[in-house]
């Protein structure tokens, strides 16, 4: 029978994910999932993670190499950098319709049409194209309508994030995610995958914050969140080890 872990283990295992890595590109496929935050003091959030495990690197490298990267942005328990192998996890993804649709509901064909054939766009191109109004956005903020569509056409994989200026979103098409939605990958391999992602990002950890996360993943996978909280369950029966510290606490890992 395997001993419980000493909280030293615990430690040494929590600082084994701080590793230097050689690369944006090599930590982003460790990681699995990079969280991004736009709030920049003291820095990005995306900007310190990767400062603690690239050697070298500097504030916005991020944003600078994200073209030429295995990477997208897009949602799990919230939102981030993932590689391409991680995100067809997430797609094809139905998501309820929004606020926005009944506000405006013929904003979004619009702006598909508006779109449509372009390698990439700006939020204000399309802004000035269709000179929608304003709306609430995720941090509390007003932003264009015509943006929030592009935000919503996004999630739904219609479009994909190609590069930031000035720190606004580019969009342009997502050919990897219309493949997706033709062969999706089986969807107990995407909700067993979505479970160990987060388990081995953010663990070692109690089985109960596990298990908000896997709540949270209503962002990235909202039509599959019962099946997931089931594949979760699983897991903590089969496959996640677990162990307690102090006689107190189960944390799967």
């Amino acid at each position: 029978m395997t001993p419980d872990p000493t909280l030293a283990a615990l430690r040494a295992a929590a600082a084994r994910t701080l590793d230097p890595q050689r690369s944006v590109q090599a930590a982003l496929n460790a990681m699995g999932f990079l969280q991004a935050d736009p709030i920049r003091s003291p820095a990005r959030a995306q900007d310190l993670t990767l400062m603690a495990r690239v050697p070298g690197y500097r504030a916005g490298d991020l944003e600078r190499l994200y073209p030429g990267l295995d990477a997208e942005e897009d949602m799990l328990p919230n939102y981030g950098f993932m590689p391409r192998a991680v995100q067809a996890l997430l797609h094809p993804r139905e998501v309820p319709s929004t606020r926005l649709e009944a506000a405006h509901p013929d904003l979004l064909p619009e702006v598909r049409a508006a779109v449509q054939g372009r390698e990439e766009v700006h939020p204000r191109e399309v802004a000035a194209l269709l000179g929608q109004g304003r709306t609430v956005n995720a941090w509390g903020g007003q932003s264009s309508a015509t943006t929030r569509a592009l935000d919503v056409l996004h999630r739904r994989g219609e479009l994909r994030v190609t590069r930031r200026a000035g720190g606004v979103r580019l969009y342009g098409p997502a050919p990897h995610l219309r493949a997706l939605r033709e062969s999706p990958l089986p969807e107990p391999e995407r909700l067993r995958g979505a479970v160990h992602l987060l388990a081995r990002l953010y663990g070692p950890l109690p089985e109960a914050s596990l298990g908000y996360l896997i709540g949270l993943s209503h962002y990235g996978l909202p039509h599959l969140l019962p099946q997931l909280r089931s594949a979760f369950r699983q897991a903590v029966r089969e496959d996640l080890h677990s162990a307690r510290v102090d006689q107190e606490f189960p944390l799967p890992c």
